[in-house]
């Protein structure tokens, strides 16, 4: 409830959608969690001061804050990278999968180097000392035995060694069908190209199950990284439905935020949203650290996790997750997200590609939200975002 009616026509049209007022009961309702540009605005729709309060009190209970007190923290509530699905929020994390792929279109060519007809084995033996204090080693079999694929396992035939490498390989995401005619071009090819007969590609079938496996992953991978791209290229199109939003962000509050090490060093934070701070993996990210830590925009931060689900802020890659090394959340209700990442390191495909998924991030929250990679210890990059 609140004392007066607001004057909503103000409001731009994203947060006036989320805003209602009932007339009748007197009450105003907010769908989402609001920043703080948006918890302005919406007290500048009301004159008094007591409905102000009532703004703020809805802006706390929308970022998941409790009534706050002396022993409070408050827990940190960041802005996720999310797409519409049925016209619900979904964090952006492998939709890019969802694009049908058909491995049976794929080469099923092993190399030589991915699949060896040449197996090395060794014998057992024994070593003694003769009488006349020689070294003598004398082997059953000979030290080394180097034939094409060894021996034959009789009784085999072209599909039954199919079904039983489709039966012993993992493939969820790849239909039966697909697999089956993968497989057996895949085994024909072998046997084409190493003059090989089905007996003795029985014989290693679970080397050659293994290298199969691996052909498919890289498979996999290369179909990945063609579909992560066409949705980076869609979501940078402004008529995308990818946006950058609070409805569903990530939460990191006190007791979910647990490092596996500590930060112990004799330097004391300011700012830090926790007690605890998770350990640096570098002298060149503790620098950092102390660097956002002085700057006078800052009014917390949190050493992000690695790889914990449910205490960290991530962004996907074509790979995997992306933990960047700090979130910050400025005084002005905006957040700053930075990676720290040596010189040498600063122009590899890996940190091309997270610098490009922290850069739509970025683009998609509509001015709340900044990315940046210092290249080395360029830490005036930080600033110099900040000043834009």
């Amino acid at each position: 409830p609140v004392p007066e009616a607001p004057d909503l026509t103000q409001l731009a049209p994203g947060l006036r959608e989320r805003v209602s007022y009932d007339y009748g009961a007197g009450s105003i309702s907010v769908t989402g969690a609001l920043t703080q540009p948006e918890r302005k605005a919406l007290e500048d729709c009301f004159k008094g001061e007591e409905a102000k309060k009532v703004v703020t009190r809805i802006y706390e209970r929308s970022r998941g804050r409790r009534p706050a007190s002396a022993d409070t923290v408050e827990p940190f509530v960041v802005p996720a990278l999310c797409v519409r699905v049925q016209g619900e929020f979904e964090w952006f994390e492998e939709q890019f999968l969802d694009e049908a792929w058909d491995l049976a279109k794929c080469s099923p060519i092993l190399t030589e180097a991915e699949f060896s007809s040449v197996i090395e084995t060794t014998a057992d033996g024994l070593v003694d000392v003769t009488d006349l204090g020689k070294v003598e080693t004398r082997f059953v079999e000979p030290i080394r035995e180097q034939l094409s694929l060894l021996r034959a396992e009789p009784a085999w035939t072209v599909p039954g060694l199919v079904n039983w490498l489709d039966h012993n390989m993992a493939h969820e995401d790849v239909t039966q069908t697909q697999a089956t005619l993968f497989i057996k071009a895949a085994v024909e090819a072998v046997m084409a190209s190493r003059s090989a007969t089905v007996d003795q590609l029985a014989r290693v079938k679970f080397r050659l199950g293994k290298a199969l496996e691996v052909l498919i992953a890289r498979h996999r991978q290369e179909m990945r990284n063609k579909g992560y791209q066409a949705a980076l290229l869609s979501y940078t199109s402004p008529a995308s439905e990818a946006e950058t939003t609070v409805d569903k962000p990530f939460v990191i509050t006190p007791e979910q935020y647990s490092p596996n090490k500590f930060y112990e060093g004799p330097h004391g934070f300011n700012h830090h949203a926790f007690k605890v701070i998770g350990a640096f993996d570098t002298d060149e990210e503790f620098e950092c650290a102390r660097y956002i830590d002085r700057l006078p925009q800052v009014r917390r931060w949190v050493r992000n996790l690695v790889k914990s689900a449910t205490a960290s802020f991530w962004l996907q890659t074509s790979t995997d997750k992306f933990y960047p090394d700090f979130v910050v959340e400025l005084k002005d209700g905006r957040f700053l997200v930075v990676e720290y990442k040596g010189e040498d390191r600063w122009s590899t495909d890996d940190s091309k590609e997270k610098r490009a998924i922290g850069e739509l991030w970025a683009d998609r929250s509509k001015g709340t939200c900044m990315f940046v990679m210092p290249k080395g210890k360029d830490w005036g990059a930080i600033n110099g975002l900040l000043s834009k």
